[in-house]
């Protein structure tokens, strides 16, 4: 559907640092998708890549992560990139031992998540 297709669109220009063009996209995608989670965090990787830390930990503390479908279904794990982009942003802080902290939980729940792939289970 075309709300992903403007999602990867935000994806390629962050990957490209095309901050223009991305902060174009991401009005669309949030008129479009709202506060969900992936367009938050889409938009909390766009402060990061500007220098806004603070903002960019804000939007990710906003996002209902609890909601999301989970891995099992969507093949993402959020909570592995929540904990990962908090690392990023913490570490670009120059707080690294908090940033370590982080990429520590983003490690648990990835071994949660490769858990669930071999039990079959949705439970996170």
């Amino acid at each position: 559907n075309n709300k992903n297709g403007k999602e990867y669109k935000v994806r390629a220009y962050i990957q490209m640092k095309s901050l223009k063009a991305c902060k174009r996209e991401i009005k669309s995608v949030m008129n479009t998708a709202g506060n969900s989670a992936p367009s938050l965090f889409l938009k909390s990787n766009f402060e990061y890549l500007r220098g806004n830390y603070r903002k960019a930990v804000k939007l990710l503390n906003s996002a209902n992560i609890a909601e999301h479908p989970g891995f099992m279904k969507t093949g993402e794990c959020l909570r592995c990139m929540f904990w990962n982009n908090l690392g990023c942003i913490h570490f670009a802080m120059g707080k690294h031992n908090l940033g370590i902290f982080y990429f520590k939980k983003a490690l648990q729940e990835n071994d949660n998540a490769c858990a669930q792939l071999g039990t079959g289970s949705s439970d996170p």
